[in-house]
């Protein structure tokens, strides 16, 4: 998580995930990429990215999912497959929630059938508590995964 979600990045963000501003995503991209230094040599064979889903309802009312639009934009430049994960429930937002409400909102809500990946990359626009990604890394080792990561663009300021 290279950037910290705050002023001209928070600004960023909002314009890709709110109002669907493809300019504003391929800067997400390719600010993301100019922050890989050797990691690209490093990757497993067996890597997958794997975007936070969103609930069909959700995706649709925003016209896109931006985890997985970045995602595929990522894995197009990285050379790297995406799978998808299901989110079985449609949970109420998380922006209105504290840390332990994030967690409780997010039990037993995703699905996912992984192929013989041993290493998931975990892939949204903004960590905040980390509460999805714990819960979509659950699901991800729980079908099989060896290895989780979690890769962002940006992560709220600590204490926020």
């Amino acid at each position: 998580m290279p950037f910290i979600f705050e002023g001209p990045i928070r600004q960023l963000v909002h314009n890709f995930k709110f109002e669907a501003s493809p300019r504003a995503g391929h800067l997400m991209v390719d600010l993301y990429l100019e922050t890989l230094t050797g990691d690209r040599e490093s990757r497993s064979e067996n890597e997958v990215l794997l975007p936070v889903p969103l609930f069909a309802g959700r995706s649709q009312e925003r016209g896109f999912n931006q985890a997985d639009w970045f995602a595929r934009q990522l894995g197009r430049h990285l050379d790297l497959p995406v799978i998808n994960a299901t989110r079985l429930v449609d949970t109420p937002s998380q922006r209105m929630l504290g840390r332990q409400g994030r967690r409780d909102n997010l039990n037993d809500v995703f699905q996912l059938h992984l192929p013989s990946a041993s290493r998931v990359v975990i892939v949204d626009d903004v960590v905040t508590t980390g509460a999805t990604a714990q819960s979509l890394a659950r699901t991800a080792l729980a079908a099989g995964a060896m290895n989780v990561a979690v890769l962002a663009f940006a992560r709220t300021p600590l204490g926020a």
